[in-house]
C-alpha cells in the first residue's frame, strides 16, 4: 500500500458542516491522514506507518477506526505522551509506566510472543485505551502463526484467523478504555468462522466529518512553516517578467 504525504481536505467552512454527517474516501486517502495525523502529535514515522495500516486493515472491515483513531490521538500532546504509553514487558505481561497504554505501541510488541503464546499463557494487557485499534496486530499474529486468537476483556471476546473477525457484541467497536485484556490461542472447536462478523468488504471508508477535520487538524502540525523561499516558488509565484 503506498502511503502519500499531502493531506486534501475539501471540506465546506466549519459554520455549514453538520458534525453528524459522514463522507467516503479511499484507502489511500485514509492510510495518508491517519499517518500523518499520528506523526503530527507526535509518533515515529515508523509508529505513523504501523498506526495507518492498522486503521486501514479495521476500517475495510467497516469498524469506525477513524473515529477510534480521533479519540487516541486527543491523548497525545507531545513525543512524551507517546513515549509515556509505551508498555513495560515483565513475564507475559505488557504493564504501563504511567495511566495508559497504546494499542498501536503495545500491537507491536505482540511479536515478542510469537513463539510462545499458548491457550495456557494468554498475554496480559493492562490500561489499554480504544482495545479494538489492538486487533489488527493481534490479526497479523493469528495469521503468522496459522492460529486463531481471542482476545478477552471481562466476560467479552473477540476473535480472528487472521483474515476476519468475530465480535458478537458491537458495542465492543467503540469502548475507550480496557484495564485489562488478554490475547490467547483458540481452544479446539472453539470458534467457527463461516459467518464472521466482520470481514474485508470494503473499497471506500465512511467518516464522520468531526474526525476527518479533527484528524486533518493533527495532520497540518507536520507540514514545514512557510519560507520566503518557499513562497517565491510557489505556483505562478515568480518575480521576474518575461513578457
Amino acid at each position: 500500500m503506498v502511503l502519500g504525504n499531502s493531506v486534501n481536505d475539501e471540506r465546506p467552512n466549519d459554520s455549514t458542516v453538520n458534525d453528524n454527517s459522514v463522507d467516503d474516501y479511499s484507502v489511500s486517502e485514509t492510510a495518508s491522514r491517519a499517518r500523518l495525523a499520528a506523526k503530527g502529535v507526535g509518533y515515529s514515522w515508523g509508529l505513523a506507518d504501523e498506526l495507518s495500516l492498522s486503521v486501514v486493515w479495521l476500517s475495510q472491515r467497516q469498524v469506525p477506526a477513524m473515529a477510534l483513531l480521533a479519540g487516541l490521538l486527543s491523548h497525545i500532546k507531545t513525543a512524551q505522551d507517546v513515549q509515556d504509553a509505551t508498555p513495560q514487558t515483565i513475564g507475559g505481561a505488557l504493564i504501563s509506566n504511567n495511566d495508559w497504554l497504546c494499542p498501536i505501541i503495545s500491537g507491536c510488541a505482540l511479536s515478542d510472543w510469537y513463539q510462545s503464546l499458548s491457550l495456557q499463557e494468554p498475554l496480559m494487557v493492562q490500561n489499554i485505551r480504544y482495545p479494538f485499534l489492538f486487533v489488527p496486530f493481534v490479526a497479523q499474529l493469528a495469521k503468522r502463526s496459522g492460529k486463531a486468537l481471542v482476545v478477552e476483556f471481562g466476560a467479552q471476546t473477540i476473535a480472528t484467523d487472521g483474515d476476519n473477525v468475530l465480535c458478537p457484541d458491537k458495542k465492543l467497536l467503540r469502548v475507550e478504555f480496557a484495564d485489562l485484556l488478554s490475547c490467547r490461542v483458540a481452544k479446539a472447536n472453539e470458534l467457527d468462522f463461516a459467518n464472521p462478523e466482520l470481514v474485508n468488504c470494503a473499497n471506500r471508508v465512511s467518516v464522520e466529518d468531526r474526525h476527518w477535520r479533527t484528524l486533518g487538524d493533527y495532520a497540518k502540525k507536520t507540514y514545514a512553516p512557510a519560507t520566503e523561499n518557499s513562497r517565491l516558488s510557489g505556483a505562478g509565484a515568480g518575480v521576474t517578467d518575461n513578457d
